[in-house]
């Protein structure tokens, strides 16, 4: 069976966007699809570079289309991605950029919509005319949203109802080398906490800004980050010799990093920006650096929102402390600094739950089977 996978992401970027969507393609393809991805053409690049960069296996083919530099070059991109879709000949159409999907889903074509936020917060009016007729067509299977409270939003805002709507919360890869025991982590040295992923406002920065002031013996190593992000912040602790930056490194030498730390955090605050200072995602989030935490097999220390709960459990697979008070995250992790079995514990619960429920092929397999009925 031949899936095209239509996305408007920019590949290869750093965007977390491109890493799920090389991601799911590589699930998809280790179910036993044929998958092609449909994706804008931006800069020339090398393919065999491409795939080791994301981590992934050479299993799915690529079709750059034109992203022509004028007003309204998505829809003209969409209508171009449907004479792909035509020309190829799919028999399932999945993506995460609606327009791509309209046409395809019109023509019969089996079509599957991921969103990871309120349509109206993402492409206006314009995306909520796209979605009346997406779902009103022959073609259209379902949606699939990334949290429960993202669904809840469709329900709410929409004319999908629970049917329509199946929830598929991110995922990551197995870690390979994860070393969940951490008894003896505090004799080889220091005590180290890391975190991964960008510093966009809400992201946590400033959380671990505060909390690295009052624990000035234990380290912290932030991984990503743009640069002037980075050298902004660095500029804000440069009288703390316990914060490091790494910038940006490929998702192999993160992983590698995150395996190594005692502690990994997640200290989203209440309002969560995307690039650019706008928005506030933090109601729909599921983002990849917990499940990465989670195949790892480390402690998780992460803020107590509604929608992390959806997979973490304080206690039980994560410490979960309230979102803006440091003294409280201080308090978490000085009982896992003090506690190697409680991080053991944890760290244990986190990569068991991780495998049973949140890798790529189990996220692919539940879609195919939930959305296109396809028992692969």
């Amino acid at each position: 069976m031949r899936l095209v996978y239509v996305a408007n992401s920019i590949i290869p970027s750093r965007a977390a966007n491109s890493v799920h969507v090389m991601k799911m393609c590589d699930a998809f393809a280790s179910l036993g699809y044929e998958v092609i991805l449909v994706v804008p053409e931006v800069t020339p690049i090398n393919e065999a570079d491409l795939f080791d960069g994301y981590g992934v296996s050479r299993s799915f083919s690529i079709v750059r289309l034109p992203w022509v530099k004028m007003p309204g070059r998505g829809w003209w991109f969409a209508l171009q991605a449907f004479f792909a879709i035509k020309r190829l000949k799919a028999g399932r159409v999945y993506g995460r950029h609606l327009p791509s999907l309209v046409l395809p889903s019109l023509a019969g074509l089996p079509t599957a919509y991921e969103a990871h936020a309120p349509i109206s917060e993402t492409m206006g009016k314009a995306g909520s005319f796209c979605l009346r007729v997406l779902c009103g067509a022959r073609g259209f299977r379902k949606l699939v949203v990334i949290s429960d409270a993202l669904a809840g939003w469709y329900k709410n805002n929409t004319q999908l109802g629970g049917n329509d709507i199946q929830v598929a919360h991110d995922a990551a890869s197995p870690a390979v080398n994860s070393q969940v025991s951490t008894l003896n982590r505090r004799s080889e040295g220091s005590f180290e906490l890391g975190y991964v992923g960008q510093l966009y406002a809400g992201k946590g920065m400033e959380m671990i800004a505060a909390i690295a002031e009052k624990r000035p013996l234990f380290k912290f190593t932030i991984v990503g980050g743009d640069e002037g992000d980075i050298q902004q912040w660095r500029k804000h602790l440069q009288h703390l010799d316990n914060v490091r930056f790494t910038g940006f490194l490929p998702q192999a030498e993160a992983i590698s990093l995150i395996e190594g730390f005692d502690v990994v955090l997640a200290p989203y605050q209440k309002r969560v920006t995307t690039a650019g200072g706008g928005g506030d995602i933090s109601r729909w989030m599921s983002p990849l650096k917990i499940f990465e935490y989670m195949s790892a097999g480390k402690p998780i220390v992460a803020s107590d929102l509604p929608v992390l709960r959806e997979v973490l459990n304080d206690g039980d697979n994560a410490l979960l402390c309230e979102p803006e008070d440091p003294d409280h995250w201080c308090e978490a992790i000085d009982r896992l600094h003090r506690e190697s079995e409680l991080r053991d514990r944890l760290g244990t619960k986190a990569r068991s739950d991780f495998l049973k429920k949140f890798t790529w092929e189990a996220r692919a397999r539940s879609i195919s089977m939930s959305v296109f009925n396809d028992a692969l």
